[in-house]
């Protein structure tokens, strides 16, 4: 026996420890465990793995205390979300417990509005992050939970086939009831140890223009002009997560009613059943033209292009308008004018454009004043002007309580609408673009702007540095 010649075999240790071969290796190469090398064969001497098995032990159990105490925190925070599922993992192995304690941190997060969540590592243990509006710390982990969460973490999005809600590479599904969100994941390493960046998009089915901030005019307009005859919209925006939603929804709502709807992205993020979705990788598979041609090969009613980046896409927009379809292009702009601008610099027809151009949508986001501390002030003599309102009118100002801490709480988009008309064609065929747009449509975004600050949900200064 081992113990009668004073050494453990590596086997032996392997059954004395509870580690894996691997597992024994590395902590062997970090000094935690001592070996020595005999015949070629490692060998561990009796009374170290003793020594080591009291410590591993002790780690064990600090390990189950730390998630028994998180689970327990996590479980406290989602008694206020009724569709939350909670399991009982009480007896389970700690493998199925860590797993547990990361479904209840994603639906935490969910319920709190987060979009990103980070696991940021500290000198001892990770930190977990919330951005909602602005980033918060949610938790503290304990460094023995350092390396089960990054277990986990890399498991959610590892492609596997026998697992039916895996979507692709870094991007997976997960459901708790009736609600849901996906999830890419991004690992970057770091000198204090790996930083995990979670990206949850809400599932979209269901979702309305009206819960993504459209007035009720503007969208009813889009549900009742757009996605039945041929033209090009525009979407604008910087390119956030918030203009992705926002043409996701916008392209499900237009399937929802029936129409088919193809969409090409550069890089997919989220993948809707109600929509054909195409992949314009930059190095393999096919080319643009490709599946632009494959696109329109279906007869779609509605082609969805995430990004214009060069002269012969932005023609390829004018000619599938002429092919009898709608086109919905999101164009990375601050406003309208920027974004005819932008199509134009590709050398496109300015008349062609002119008359292809069926509307768009500019987008803006403003920070929501807290509703517990913000405080009325007087408007003045440039806010009067310029938003258009009268001189009784009171406007928030943030203020700082213990509920939001600067004044704010999360963010609020706001869209305003333009819809084309002999007016907005003439206004793009003109040379002289820095024109002033002609005020078309049911709601524009200064309107909308007007009316958040009216309503006390924005302040006039980030009204006003957002006008066009």
């Amino acid at each position: 026996m081992a113990q009668q010649q004073g050494f453990f075999s590596l086997d032996e240790a392997v059954d004395k420890l509870g580690l894996s071969r691997p597992e024994i290796y590395r902590r062997v190469q970090d000094e935690a465990l001592k070996g020595e090398k005999s015949d070629r064969c490692l060998r561990f001497a009796v009374e170290e793995i003793e020594r080591y098995a009291a410590v591993l032990e002790q780690e064990r159990d600090l390990l189950q205390k730390s998630i028994d105490r998180w689970l327990a925190f996590f479980a406290e925070r989602l008694a206020d979300y009724p569709w939350a599922v909670i399991e009982d993992v009480a007896d389970k192995p700690v493998t199925e417990q860590m797993a547990e304690l990361g479904e209840r941190i994603l639906q935490d997060a969910l319920g709190e509005g987060a979009q990103d969540v980070y696991f940021d590592p500290l000198d001892a243990g990770l930190r977990l992050l919330y951005s909602v509006g602005r980033c918060q710390e949610v938790a503290r982990f304990d460094a023995c939970l350092t390396e089960p969460l990054g277990t986990w973490l890399k498991g959610l999005t590892v492609l596997e086939e026998t697992v039916p809600e895996r979507l692709g590479e870094g991007l997976a599904r997960k459901t708790w009831g009736e609600t849901g969100c996906q999830l890419r994941l991004t690992e970057v390493p770091t000198t204090l140890g790996s930083h995990f960046h979670l990206h949850l998009f809400t599932d979209y089915e269901g979702t309305s223009l009206e819960d993504l901030g459209y007035m009720p005019e503007q969208a009813e307009c889009l549900r009742r002009e757009f996605g039945a005859r041929p033209g090009l919209f525009l979407l604008i925006g910087s390119g956030v997560p918030e203009d992705e939603r926002n043409r996701l929804v916008l392209a499900r709502n237009w399937a929802d009613a029936g129409r088919l709807v193809v969409c090409l992205d550069h890089r997919i993020r989220y993948r809707a059943e109600q929509l054909v979705q195409l992949e314009l990788r930059d190095e393999a598979g096919p080319d643009f033209k490709t599946l632009w041609q494959a696109a329109l090969d279906m007869s779609p009613d509605v082609v969805v292009l995430d990004e214009v980046r060069d002269a012969d896409q932005a023609q390829a927009l004018l000619e599938g308008v002429q092919s009898g379809t709608m086109v919905l292009v999101q164009v990375r702009a601050g406003n309208m004018i920027e974004a005819v601008q932008k199509l134009l610099d590709f050398e496109i027809d300015r008349a062609a454009l002119g008359r292809a151009l069926l509307g768009g949508v500019d987008k803006a986001v403003v920070r929501r004043l807290c509703p517990q501390c913000a405080r009325r002030r007087p408007l003045r003599d440039d806010e009067l002007a310029r938003l258009g309102l009268a001189v009784g009118d009171g406007v928030g100002t943030p203020v700082g309580c213990s509920a939001c801490g600067d004044g704010y709480v999360g963010r609020r988009s706001v869209y305003g609408l333009w819809l084309a008309d002999t007016e907005l064609a003439a206004w793009v065929a003109d040379p002289q673009i820095d024109s002033p747009l002609p005020p078309i449509g049911p709601e524009s975004l200064t309107e909308v702007l007007r009316r958040a600050v009216l309503d006390g949900e924005a302040t006039p200064e980030e009204a006003l540095a957002l006008l066009p």
